[in-house]
C-alpha cells in the first residue's frame, strides 16, 4: 500500500464468506510477531480450521 511518499507493507489474512471478502490485519512485514501470527494461522489452515477459529486464533 502506498500513501503519499511512505511505503507500507503489512501482512493479512483474507477469507470469503458468500461474495464478500474479510480481512483481518496481522502486522508489518517486519515486525516479529506478525511473523509469528502467519505461522499460526498457515498451521491453522493445514489443520483444516474454519475461518472463524482462525480469526479467533488471531485475536487471541
Amino acid at each position: 500500500m502506498v500513501k503519499g511518499d511512505n511505503k507500507y507493507i503489512y501482512l493479512r489474512y483474507v477469507w470469503r464468506e458468500g461474495k464478500r471478502k474479510r480481512k483481518k490485519y496481522l502486522g508489518n512485514v517486519e515486525n516479529p510477531k506478525a511473523r509469528e501470527r502467519v505461522e499460526m494461522v498457515r498451521d491453522a489452515i493445514a489443520l483444516g480450521k474454519f475461518p472463524h477459529e482462525v480469526v479467533e486464533l488471531i485475536s487471541g
